[in-house]
């Protein structure tokens, strides 16, 4: 990682949200991610650093 990355946001939903449960938006990348590492697992692409540079 280099400076300045952005990993996370700030929770929109307020206080009175449960800080133990996952955003909507949170939710909606880590199945987009996910989904990516099964096609290119189904595909048969091994985690080389070629590909990991690649993303």
């Amino acid at each position: 990682m280099v400076g300045g990355f952005k990993i996370g946001d700030i929770d929109p939903r307020g206080e009175t949200a449960d800080f133990t449960s996952v955003s909507d938006k949170a939710r909606a990348i880590g199945g987009g991610v996910l989904e990516a590492l099964m096609m290119l697992m189904h595909q048969g692409v091994k985690a080389t650093k070629e590909v990991l540079e690649v993303a």
